[in-house]
C-alpha cells in the first residue's frame, strides 16, 4: 500500500485571470443521475487504490475560474486531508465537533465576534519577506554545485547506448549514461518523501533549447520503481499525472502495489522541465506574497489586479534559473510542452527502450498527444486517461469533429465550470437526501448545512448566503489558538475550497462540515484547509512551486488570445455569463446593488513574453493503436474530449461510466483490466463490461444506460485488394489502413510454396506489393491475408483478407479445393476523416501457421513497395524533426 502523501497538484496563482477553455461537462449533467447512486454511508473511508484526479480549477483574485487540467492523484490528496480532519477530531477541535455543529445548526445562525485577522495588502510587495534563494532546491542538486554558491548543469555523461530513432545532432543526449541511486535527496522539501527502499532516482541531461543543443543544459528528474518480476519485464512505463506542474516522480512513488503493471514494467515518473525535482525549477512570487494575494485580492480594481498580475509575472522571470546561471527569460521561453515531449523521447532512449510506453493523466494526455504528433514511429503503447482537448489551440481542426459534441449544451470557455456547477448540484442533492454525513465511521452525523429541502434553488440560495459573506475577507477567519496565526477567508478561497471538494465524493462530508462551521460560528478553519489542500500549502506557510509552474507552462503553451484585452465590455460580460452558468461562483452584489467581480481584468497570460509555443493540434493517420480513456461524467476533462482525440487519431476509446477524473488503476476494475491487457499484449479487449445498467453516454454524449466499460474503435478498417492473373504473370496487391512505417507479411497459400512476403507500409499506412504468380499453380481462388510481421509489434490485431484468383492453369494441374476462409475483395477506399466508432466484437490476435513459413516458394516473387527496404525504427520520420 502506498504511503499517505501528496503528489504535487498543479495550480496557478490567482491574478486577474479569465476562465480558460478546457472543454467540459454540459450543464445538463446536473439533471442526470451520477453513475452510482448516493448512499447514506460515510464517504470518508480511505481506499487502498491510487486515483489520479485533477485538482479544482483555481479561483483568481477577481473571482474568475482558472481551470487546471492537472491529473495528480487526488484520492491520495483526499485521504491526506481526511486524515488531517481525523487528527483535529481526536484533538478536540471545536470546528469539527459534530455534536456542537449540529446544535448550532439546529439553533440557527448565531452572532459571532468580528474576525481579528488583518487582511493584507497584496500590492505592498515590499512588506512581504522574500524566500531564500535556494528555496525548494533539492539536495540532489548538490552534484551540480559549482563552488560559488550556485549550480551548473553539465554536459551528458557518456557511456550509455542510444536506441531507436535518434535525431541528428542529439546523439550525446540519447546515448548518455544516467547514474541511478537513492532517492532521499530528491525531495524538494528536504524531508523523507522519497526515502523508500527499492526505488531509484537519477537525472538525465537535456538541452535547454533543442535548436541549440550545444548551449546550456538542464536536468530532468526521474524516479524508477523497478519491475517486480524481471523475468516477465516488457520495458519501462513512463508516467505523468498532469498539471502542468505536477510531479511524475511523485506519481511513480505512489504506484507501489499496482499489481500486474508493476510486475512487468519499470515504472518511471519524470518531473517535466521546470517542475518538482527537475533543475532549474520555475519560481515566481514568495510564500508571503502568495498568502497576501489569496487573502486580499477580492476587492481590487481592474487596474490594481493588472498591476499585481504584471508584478507576479516579473517575479517568475527574475527568480527562475537564478541559482543555476540560467536567465529566467531563456528558461521560460523553452518550458512549454513541445520541449517536454522531446525530453521524454530522450528519456526513452536513456532507459533502453526502442519504443515508448507511457501513461498520462489529464494534462499528461496533452503530453501524450503531442508525442504522437512529434514521434509517431516511436510508440509501443500509450494510455491517455482523462483527456484534455487536443485541439485547444486549433479551432478549425476541432470543428471537423463537431458531431461528437453537438449535443453538449455548454461548450467553449465556460463548459468546464458548467460541469462543476452540475457536480455542486449533485453535492446539494446528496447532502439533502442523507441530511449530511459523519466525518468518521461511527461518528455523529453533521446535518446538511444547506438544509434538507432538496430544492436546488433554495439550497443554492442558502449556500450563497454563506459564501458571499466571505467577499473582502472580513466575515470569517481560521480559529487557531494563537490569534496571530489566524487567517481571514476570502471569497476566492471560499470558492476554491468548495470546488476542491467537487473532485471527490469522499470530500463532500468535509465540505458540509466546513459550511456548518462557517454558518454556526464563522470558523473558516475547515474551508481554509480545503483551499490550502489545492494550493499545496503546508502548516508552516510554505508552498510547493506547482502554482508557478502551472501558469508559466500554460501561458507559454497557449497565451492570451489576440485582441482579448481590447474588449473590456466583453471581459465583463464573460464574467457575468460565468456567474449565470455557475451561480455557486457568483460573489453577489455590492452595497449599491452593482455586481461584484466583473472588472475587465487582463488575461492572466498577458505579461508573459513567449506565448503560443505549443504546436497546433493536428489530426493523425496510420497511427499505432493508442488507448484513450474518458469518464462519462468527468467534469474536469469532459467526456467528449476523449471521443474527439480517439477519432482524430484513428485509435481506440474506452468509455468508463464514472464521475471521477481518471479511471485506469484508480478504482474502475474493468478499466484497469482492459488497460493492463493493452499494455501487455497491445490488444484492447471489448468483452470486459464491468458493472451493467450504468448511467453513461454514447460517443455523441447522449445519455444512455449501458456497461461501465465500453470500447469504441476508431481504427481504420484494413483493406487488401484482390487480384487475378495467370501463372507466371505479375499481379499488384494494395493494402491500406495499416500502421505507418511497419513491416507486414503477405501470407500466401501452401499451393504457392507456403512462404510469405514482407513489405513496409508508408507514412499513410499504405503498402503496394507486386507478386509474380508461380507458373505451375492451379487455377482457382486462393485466400490471402496481410498481418504484422512481428505480432509483438504494435497493433497485432491488424489484418486484411482478400482473394487471389489464378486463371489459365497449366495442363494437368488440379484446381484447388475452395477454401471456406476465402474472402471477398474488401472495399479499398480510404477511411473517412470522421470515422464511426466500431463497438463490440471480440478483438483477437491473428497468427500465421508457422509451418508455412518454412516451405519453399515455387516461383519468383518481386516486391515493389513504398519504403520496402525500411524497417520500422530504422529512420527518423520527417515529422519527428519538424
Amino acid at each position: 500500500m502506498s504511503k499517505s502523501r501528496r503528489v504535487a497538484i498543479s495550480s496557478v496563482c490567482g491574478v486577474g485571470a479569465l476562465l480558460l477553455s478546457l472543454t467540459a461537462m454540459p450543464s445538463a449533467f446536473a439533471a442526470s443521475p451520477s453513475p452510482s447512486d448516493a448512499s447514506g454511508e460515510s464517504l470518508v473511508n480511505p481506499v487502498a487504490v491510487t486515483k489520479p484526479l485533477t485538482p479544482a480549477p483555481l479561483v483568481g483574485d477577481d473571482g474568475r475560474i482558472i481551470v487546471s487540467d492537472d491529473g495528480a492523484q487526488f484520492d491520495a490528496e483526499a485521504e491526506q486531508l481526511i486524515n488531517k480532519m481525523r487528527d483535529r477530531i481526536q484533538a478536540g477541535d471545536p470546528s469539527v465537533n459534530a455534536e456542537q455543529l449540529a446544535q448550532t445548526l439546529q439553533a440557527g445562525t448565531v452572532a459571532t465576534p468580528k474576525p481579528s485577522a488583518t487582511v493584507p495588502d497584496p500590492l505592498n510587495g515590499s512588506a512581504q519577506p522574500a524566500d531564500p534563494v535556494n528555496y525548494r532546491i533539492p539536495a540532489s542538486a548538490n552534484v551540480f554545485a559549482n563552488g560559488s554558491g550556485g549550480y551548473t548543469i553539465p554536459r551528458p555523461t557518456p557511456g550509455g547506448h542510444a536506441v531507436g530513432n535518434v535525431p541528428a545532432g542529439l546523439e550525446e543526449f540519447y546515448a548518455q549514461r544516467v547514474t541511478w541511486g537513492d532517492c532521499t535527496s530528491y525531495d524538494p522539501a528536504g524531508g523523507d518523501l522519497y526515502a523508500e527502499a527499492g526505488i531509484q532516482c537519477g537525472y538525465a541531461i537535456v538541452p535547454l533549447d533543442y535548436n541549440n543543443p550545444g548551449g546550456p543544459t538542464i536536468a530532468i528528474g526521474m524516479l524508477k520503481r523497478p519491475a517486480s518480476n524481471p523475468a516477465e519485464r516488457i520495458g519501462t512505463l513512463f508516467m505523468d499525472p498532469g498539471g502542468p506542474g505536477s510531479s511524475g516522480m511523485g506519481l511513480a512513488l505512489d504506484m507501489e502495489g499496482v499489481g500486474a503493471v508493476q510486475d512487468r514494467f519499470d515504472l518511471v515518473g519524470f518531473d517535466p522541465r521546470g517542475v518538482g525535482s527537475s533543475l532549474p525549477m520555475i519560481r515566481c512570487e514568495s510564500n508571503a506574497t502568495f498568502d497576501a494575494i489569496r487573502q486580499g485580492s477580492d476587492t481590487l480594481t481592474a487596474a490594481q489586479q493588472n498591476q499585481l498580475l504584471q508584478a507576479k509575472t516579473n517575479d517568475c522571470y527574475e527568480n527562475t534559473g537564478a541559482a543555476f546561471g540560467i536567465d529566467g527569460h531563456d528558461f521560460i521561453s523553452q518550458s512549454g510542452t513541445g520541449n517536454v515531449v522531446r525530453d521524454l523521447d530522450v528519456l526513452r532512449s536513456v532507459v533502453g527502450d526502442e519504443q515508448i510506453n507511457y501513461l498520462g493523466y489529464s494534462y499528461g494526455t496533452s503530453i501524450g498527444y503531442q508525442y504522437m504528433m512529434a514521434f509517431p514511429d516511436n510508440i509501443r503503447a500509450l494510455i491517455l486517461d482523462a483527456v484534455v482537448n487536443p485541439f485547444e489551440n486549433n479551432d478549425a481542426e476541432l470543428a471537423k469533429y463537431q458531431q461528437y459534441f453537438a449535443n453538449v449544451p455548454v461548450t467553449g470557455d465556460l463548459d468546464q465550470i458548467a460541469g462543476f456547477q452540475a457536480t455542486f448540484e449533485q453535492f446539494m442533492a446528496s447532502c439533502a437526501a442523507n441530511d449530511g454525513w459523519p466525518l468518521q465511521d461511527g461518528g455523529q452525523k453533521i446535518p446538511c448545512a444547506l438544509g434538507t429541502s432538496g430544492d436546488t434553488a433554495q439550497m443554492l440560495a442558502k449556500y450563497q448566503s454563506i459564501a458571499q459573506q466571505a467577499w473582502g475577507a472580513t466575515a470569517y477567519e481560521t480559529k487557531e489558538t494563537n490569534p496571530a496565526e489566524r487567517r481571514p477567508l476570502s471569497f476566492a478561497d471560499m470558492t476554491q475550497g468548495t470546488i476542491t471538494a467537487m473532485y471527490s465524493e469522499r470530500l463532500w462530508p468535509v465540505l458540509n462540515a466546513a459550511l456548518a462551521a462557517l454558518e454556526g460560528s464563522s470558523d473558516a478553519t475547515t474551508m481554509m484547509l480545503l483551499a490550502d489542500n489545492y494550493y499545496n500549502r503546508d502548516a508552516a506557510g510554505g508552498y510547493e512551486l506547482t502554482d508557478a509552474a502551472f501558469r508559466t507552462i500554460w501561458c507559454t503553451d497557449r497565451g492570451t488570445p489576440p485582441g482579448k484585452n481590447d474588449d473590456p465590455a466583453g471581459l465583463s460580460a464573460e464574467m457575468a455569463e460565468q456567474y449565470r452558468v455557475a451561480p455557486f461562483t457568483d460573489p453577489g452584489l455590492n452595497a449599491d446593488g452593482t455586481q461584484r467581480g466583473i472588472e475587465p481584468v487582463n488575461d492572466w497570460c498577458t505579461y508573459y513574453q513567449d506565448q503560443f509555443t505549443m504546436p497546433a493540434g493536428q489530426s493523425l493517420e496510420a497511427m499505432p493503436n493508442v488507448l484513450f480513456i474518458a469518464g462519462s461524467y468527468d467534469s474536469a476533462t469532459p467526456y467528449h474530449n476523449g471521443v474527439v482525440a480517439a477519432a482524430a487519431s484513428g485509435t481506440t476509446l474506452l468509455t468508463v461510466a464514472t464521475n471521477s477524473h481518471g479511471s485506469f488503476l484508480s478504482g474502475s476494475e474493468c478499466a484497469t483490466e482492459i488497460g493492463e491487457h493493452y499494455l501487455f499484449d497491445l490488444v484492447v479487449p471489448s468483452d470486459i463490461p464491468g458493472q451493467q445498467g450504468m448511467n453513461t453516454k454514447d460517443i455523441y454524449s447522449n445519455k444512455i444506460t449501458g456497461n461501465e466499460c465500453q470500447v469504441h474503435s476508431f481504427r481504420p478498417e484494413p483493406t487488401l485488394s484482390s487480384a487475378r492473373g495467370a501463372g507466371g504473370e505479375l499481379v499488384t496487391l494494395s493494402a491500406s489502413g495499416l500502421v505507418r512505417n511497419t513491416e507486414y507479411e503477405l501470407a500466401l497459400p501452401a499451393e504457392f510454396g507456403g512462404m510469405s512476403v514482407k513489405g513496409t507500409s508508408d507514412v499513410h499506412g499504405a503498402l503496394t506489393l507486386t507478386v509474380q504468380l508461380p507458373a505451375g499453380v492451379a487455377a482457382g481462388d486462393y485466400p490471402i491475408s496481410i498481418v504484422p510481421s512481428d505480432l509483438a509489434d504494435n497493433d497485432p490485431v491488424v489484418k486484411a483478407e482478400a482473394v487471389l484468383t489464378v486463371v489459365g492453369a497449366s495442363s494437368g494441374a488440379q484446381s484447388p479445393t475452395p477454401s471456406a476462409s476465402a474472402a471477398a475483395a474488401p472495399d479499398s477506399s480510404a477511411p473517412s476523416m470522421l470515422p464511426e466508432a466500431r463497438d463490440g466484437g471480440s478483438l483477437s490476435t491473428t497468427g500465421i501457421d508457422a509451418s508455412l513459413l518454412w516451405m519453399t516458394l515455387a516461383g519468383a516473387v518481386v516486391l515493389a513497395a513504398s519504403g520496402l527496404f525500411l524497417r520500422r525504427g530504422a529512420r527518423v520520420d520527417e515529422e519527428a524533426n519538424s
